[in-house]
Parts: structure tokens; sequence; C-alpha cells
């Protein structure tokens, strides 16, 4: 994601006056131990990839936190039992920012049938049914017992997007 920024920034820290002290406490934990995350090679960080990449999470953090003010009129959807943080480049590419939602969470013995979608910062929204198995080592399967619960979750979750999009 393309973020808004002050192009004098060089350390995390001169942006410390847009972050959340939440946000500042993440960032002073990382930076305190340079072996997190490990690189997936192993090898170690040295210390301008480090500072890069303090730097590039200061400035997503201040991003999500303008967008949050400059779409704050924009409500959640009806319905919505959680709603993520705005991502995007609308500032830069014109292209609207959006977030992804949840909704209803239908569980079928290992299987799940949720709503959720995206909704961008024009207020457009779109809904959509995903239908996942929640169990480990499982990739879908189904008796046909838990095959019918999925099935009636499902006109249910349809049924519930029909009336949320009405």
């Amino acid at each position: 994601m393309t973020t808004i920024h002050d192009d004098n920034a060089t350390t995390w820290r001169d942006l410390a006056d847009q972050l959340t002290p939440e946000q500042i406490a993440y960032i002073e934990q990382w930076e305190a131990h340079p072996e997190v995350p490990p690189r997936a090679d192993g090898l170690p960080f040295d210390a301008e990839h480090r500072r890069s990449s303090l730097l590039f999470t200061a400035r997503e953090y201040a991003w999500r936190n303008a967008a949050a003010v400059r779409y704050a009129h924009i409500s959640p959807p009806p319905g919505a039992t959680y709603v993520g943080d705005w991502a995007g480049d609308m500032w830069e590419s014109g292209d609207p920012a959006t977030r992804i939602f949840e909704g209803t969470k239908r569980t079928c013995e290992h299987m799940e049938v949720r709503t959720g979608g995206w909704q961008d910062s024009n207020g457009r929204t779109e809904w959509q049914i995903t239908v996942d198995s929640n169990a480990k080592f499982n990739d879908g399967q189904m008796t046909s017992s838990v095959a019918r619960q999925v099935g009636a979750a499902v006109v249910a979750a349809a049924d519930e997007l029909d009336r949320l999009n009405a």
C-alpha cells in the first residue's frame, strides 16, 4: 500500500507523533529485539534493512490512522461484527480505500459458513459467503450429515445477505 508520509522522515521516530501509544510500543518492542521476526533465509538483518522496515511500518500505521479520521463518516455495514482498518492508496492513485468486515459465523462441526466482505471509501459494500474448514489437517471433506448442515447454513447466510442488501 502506498502511504502518505513525510518524505523527510529517516527513522520511524520521525513519525511517532502520528502513531498511537500501542503502535509505538509495538515498534519499540520490535526495535529492541532485532532477531524478531527472523529472516526466512536465516541470515541476520543488517542495520539499514532494520531501519527501513521500522520506518515502513510507521508509515503504514500513520496512513491507517489518517484514513480512520478521513473516513470516520462512513458507518460500518449493518450486521458487521468486525471491521478492519482501511487499506489502499486512494490519496495517491485515486482508487478508493477499502476495508474488510465480518458478519455472522455459523459452525457446522469442523466447517464454518461466514458472511463478510469489503467496503470502500465511497461507502459501497459487497457482502459474500465463505465456506471453510476450521479443523487442522482437513481439506473441507464432509460427511453427508455435515454437508446437510453446511447446506442449510449457506441458505441461511444467503437469506441474511438478501436482507442486508435490501
